[in-house]
């Protein structure tokens, strides 16, 4: 942000920790495995696209 001061918002993909149900820890299993290819899918859907004003 300090490169960019005019940013109003910088998101990223959740991650799931210390999870205690059993789909809980299934997620918790899985988004190490497909994390990188969703966080890669959204960056290409959004491409260049910017909300500047």
């Amino acid at each position: 942000m300090e490169t960019h001061p005019k940013a109003a918002l910088i998101q990223t993909l959740p991650v799931i920790v210390n999870a205690k149900s059993l789909f809980a820890r299934w997620q918790q299993f899985a988004e190490p495995l497909y994390g990188p290819m969703l966080a890669a899918g959204i960056a290409w859907w959004h491409g260049s696209a910017v909300s500047e004003k």
